[in-house]
């Protein structure tokens, strides 16, 4: 195994830049050439290359962190360990990667110049660019379901599909029920009927409306000025943008990870949220963006960056904004969707996690220092001209394709790989970044073209482990306090609990949209001799109030009415307890 990780280290070495030589050959040189002992630069055999030597005092170091990254593997939780062998391997790495910056910037310069030097890779002209972007934004517009309803363009065509699928009743009858609700003491109605009945309207609605939708995108898909438009951007894309998609062609083909095993890696290690599906899906039939999509488009990220991606979970919070977490710490790397979430911006927020990377990152920072035209910082919203309200997202001022690349922070991370992924994503971005910023297509495509390094190896490898071992401590502490639980349960559950229990979530409950969802665990009996229902529910909720998602509840069902919600089994747990007692 020594053996082993010796040769790997010579690969690592060979792959930054260095020469390798057996020590005596080395001393040879190196005493024929002696320069100042900080740097040695050789001649001779060496070309001119950096070099250092493979003496037994780094082969010590090398087993030491190699022990060490074994023990932190071992015990996943201790992140403590995790921090300590992180450090030790960026001392390591630390001086290669300062010399690796030149060597990154012409592997990506080489990478570009055998791209376009081939036949139809023109360049891009800004007519182009203005053309491409204004026919993209015309198509949105018509295309997006937002604006169907508001559309002049095709309002006939909209008029006519609401009559057909009976919208416009529904409609109706939507804003009738709002009235009543409103005005329920004059109509003599209860509230709860009402509000159950603009509920199954709008249902109706939002079924009616996507199938407008997709009669309506059916329909002027088959319009002469859609064909127009659409033979227009095929024909952009198949010449003035060309070399953008050759360039990711050929990143795809160089890497080391195939199309079926980026799929495989996308489907065990993309965590995707159920409420991220439904919010994304929610978006209508010409704008969602569907869990097979999300992980296709994950996979091609997995493939053209060598595999430079761990674990990673989706999420939503209800964010105007898309971003991610876990890249300052190095844990638990986490995307939270936005309203308008699709490819770009999940290349964008994956692109932040190649700063994990201790070399992306010193990459990142020494392009924003070649570039910035000082240290002086400015508000986003002084050098946009628009939105970025927040003053506290800043940027340098620079010669950057958007100001947004130059976005400041305090811990050294930046927006540079983000937003090059991000114009990656597409071809017609990817042959702008060329065009607009050579020396940043340069420095990411240099970067990318190379296998992961040691250290994101590492990260990627304990995060998986750490995620598996949470998660089998996860279910032995469920399943010990599902054992607790069941103790405190004096009642099997029989026709009158259930009875019960129905007439009360009638009575004071409801679902959110598809009927009473819950199952009764079990009862038990306070000191007083009230009988408590235990039920679980996906999508109860009190009348006019949040619903309560995966939640618990306590209903009193003999004696004094109550309902009592709880989030989670250790509360629930609590919460049995203290009512026994009462």
């Amino acid at each position: 195994g020594n053996f082993e990780r010796y040769l790997a280290y010579i690969k690592e070495l060979k792959e930054n830049g260095f020469e390798v030589l057996p020590l005596k050959d080395f001393l040879r040189v190196l005493s024929q050439n002696k320069q100042n002992e900080s740097e040695k630069e050789v001649s001779g055999s060496l070309n001119s290359t950096k070099s250092i030597s493979l003496t037994s005092d780094n082969y010590l170091k090398i087993k030491e962190i190699e022990q060490e990254k074994e023990k932190a593997f071992n015990n996943p939780l201790d992140d403590d360990l995790f921090n300590d062998v992180l450090k030790k391997l960026e001392e390591k790495n630390e001086e290669s990667e300062k010399l690796s910056i030149e060597r990154n910037q012409e592997i990506g310069k080489q990478f570009i110049d055998d791209v376009i030097s081939q036949p139809n890779n023109k360049e891009i002209s800004e007519e182009s660019i203005k053309l491409f972007n204004k026919l993209r934004e015309r198509i949105k517009y018509i295309e997006n379901e937002d604006f169907i309803d508001g559309n002049s363009d095709t309002k006939e065509l909209v008029e006519k599909l609401n009559k057909e699928t009976g919208l416009d009743v529904l409609r109706r009858k939507y804003y009738d029920t709002l009235d009543r609700i409103s005005e329920r003491r004059r109509y003599n109605e209860p509230v709860s009927d009402l509000i159950i009945e603009k509920e199954k309207i709008v249902k109706e609605y939002e079924k009616v409306k996507k199938i407008r939708n997709k009669k309506y995108l059916e329909q002027y898909q088959e319009q002469d000025s859609y064909k127009e438009i659409k033979k227009e951007i095929e024909t952009l894309e198949n010449t003035e943008f060309r070399v953008g998609k050759v360039i990711i062609d050929a990143l795809n083909e160089k890497s080391t990870i195939t199309e079926d095993e980026a799929l495989e890696w996308a489907k065990n290690n993309l965590i995707i949220d159920d409420a991220v599906v439904k919010r994304l899906n929610k978006k209508g039939e010409l704008n969602k963006y569907p869990k097979e999509k999300m992980l296709k488009d994950a996979a091609e990220f997995y493939r053209l960056t060598n595999g430079k991606l761990g674990v990673l979970r989706i999420q939503t919070k209800g964010d105007y904004r898309a971003n991610v977490s876990g890249v300052r710490n190095r844990t638990n790397q986490t995307i939270s969707v936005d309203s308008d979430f699709n490819k770009t911006s999940l290349w964008h927020e994956m692109g932040h996690c190649l700063e994990l990377d201790s070399k992306a990152k010193i990459l990142a920072n020494n392009f924003l220092r070649d570039k910035r035209e000082s240290e002086k910082i400015y508000t986003l919203h002084e050098l946009t001209g628009k939105g970025y309200l927040d003053k506290s997202e800043v940027a340098y001022k620079g010669d950057f394709i958007n100001p947004y690349i130059g976005k400041y922070y305090t811990d050294n991370l930046t927006e540079v790989f983000s937003m090059g992924l991000g114009y990656l994503s597409n071809a017609k971005d990817a042959a702008l970044m060329m065009q607009k910023d050579p020396q940043m297509a340069q420095m990411i495509i240099g970067y990318l073209s190379q296998e992961k390094s040691e250290i994101m190896d590492f990260i990627f490898k304990h995060s998986k482990l750490k995620i598996d071992e949470s998660a089998e401590k996860a279910t032995i502490e469920e399943n010990s306090l599902d054992e607790k639980i069941a103790e405190q349960l004096d009642y099997p559950v029989d026709d009158t609990v259930k009875d019960d229990v129905e007439r009360i979530v009638r009575k004071s409950l409801q679902a959110r949209r598809n009927g009473s969802k819950y199952k009764i665990i079990g009862a038990f009996e306070n000191v007083s001799k009230d009988v408590y229902a235990v039920i679980q529910s996906k999508s109860l909720k009190f009348y006019g109030s949040r619903p309560f998602k995966d939640a618990y509840f306590l209903i009193r069902i003999r004696g004094e009415y109550e309902i009592v919600a709880v989030y989670n089994k250790k509360t629930l747990l609590e919460k049995i307890i203290e009512r026994k007692l009462v």
